[in-house]
């Protein structure tokens, strides 16, 4: 892990962290389990956890033990060095885990194994919960509802968050995002007393102040689910645009001109190329990583052949000048993930 020193939004120059580990959170391709006295013994697999490495390509499979998956895992997010899981997750056998909400060391020798121990379950998002993680604590807003939750692991359990009254009864489009930048959360709302879709921001309390809602005068009518902030622009996927990507400026309130500088390095011109991507995440000082995954047969006339899955990671870095946006390429990375028939997460770590 790279350390940057880089200038803050506030101006305020100190190390930044440059992600270059990704955990990957899939589900084997191997044969069922059935789990008896789970809704009559239905089957499941195994949620697994690999730890990629963009810097050396890398690659290690199981880094923490693998978790009974009956449902798809709704959030993992990282808080210092423990990675939390949140919702349908059972043990594999008695002696071993048991949990709505497990949480994992995460240890920086990939070749020691953790174990997981129990994590608190919000209380009124159990089932499918969207945590994001900033400054230290887990944040949780709702599946539909808006439904604000908190947890601090320092403390050990989950607190529900007051709302303004003009929020109540408001619904939650796709997912949160976090901006750290600027020490929040931005939630595109609608519905209650809203009078149209708006877009809050949502920041924590700390020792001077409490915590924050605030609307911001600008309309973004598609919230789509694969999206990323950097210094106050919101990046979205849109694979309909020839350069895949759009960007929102939240302080200028206008859409910006967005062009890719070069091609890849494995010779993707992405200004020409539009492809579909399942993920997008910051890595730190301005750069963006895109993820897109896609289950492969060795044999695929032969129905019931093993799966795995390829993983490619692009790698580029933002930089904005006026009402324009280059995106500079800086590398591709595939990986293969063997016994592997479908990717749930990507947490930088």
């Amino acid at each position: 892990m790279k350390q940057i020193s880089v200038s803050t939004c506030c101006g305020v120059v100190k190390s930044e962290r440059v992600k270059e580990r990704i955990l990957v959170l899939s589900r084997e391709s191997g044969r069922y389990y059935p789990i008896p006295g789970l809704e009559g013994g239905r089957p499941c697999r195994h949620a697994d956890f690999h730890l990629l490495d963009l810097q050396t390509d890398e690659i290690h499979l199981h880094y923490a033990p693998s978790l009974l998956q009956y449902a798809v895992p709704s959030s993992m997010v990282a808080v210092n060095d423990f990675i939390y899981v949140f919702g349908c997750t059972r043990p594999i056998c008695e002696s071993e885990v048991f949990f709505d909400g497990a949480c994992v060391h995460l240890s920086s020798d990939p070749s020691k194994t953790e174990e997981w121990y129990p994590a608190p379950v919000p209380t009124v998002n159990r089932n499918y919960p969207r945590c994001i993680s900033l400054m230290d604590k887990i944040y949780v807003f709702g599946s539909v509802k808006l439904e604000p939750e908190v947890l601090d692991p320092a403390v050990g359990h989950w607190e529900q968050l007051c709302l303004p009254s003009n929020l109540v009864g408001c619904t939650i489009s796709n997912h949160a995002l976090p901006d750290p930048c600027n020490r929040r959360i931005l939630l595109h709302l609608s519905g209650g007393q809203l009078p149209w879709p708006t877009i809050y921001a949502f920041t924590p309390k700390d020792n001077s102040s409490d915590e924050d809602w605030k609307p911001i005068p600008v309309v973004v009518p598609d919230w789509t689910p694969v999206a990323a902030v950097v210094d106050n622009v919101i990046y979205f996927y849109s694979h309909m645009l020839p350069s895949i990507l759009r960007a929102f400026d939240l302080a200028g309130g206008s859409w910006l001109k967005v062009h890719w500088e070069s091609t890849f390095d494995d010779g993707v011109d992405m200004n020409q190329r539009r492809m579909h991507f399942d993920a997008m995440f910051p890595l730190g000082n301005k750069v963006l990583c895109l993820a897109v995954w896609t289950p492969i047969r060795d044999y695929p006339h032969i129905a019931k052949a093993p799966l795995k899955t390829e993983i490619v990671f692009r790698k580029f870095r933002v930089e904005q000048s006026g009402a324009t946006v280059k995106l500079v390429p800086l590398s591709s990375r595939s990986f293969i993930l063997p016994a592997t028939c479908q990717v749930f997460n990507f947490l930088p770590v």
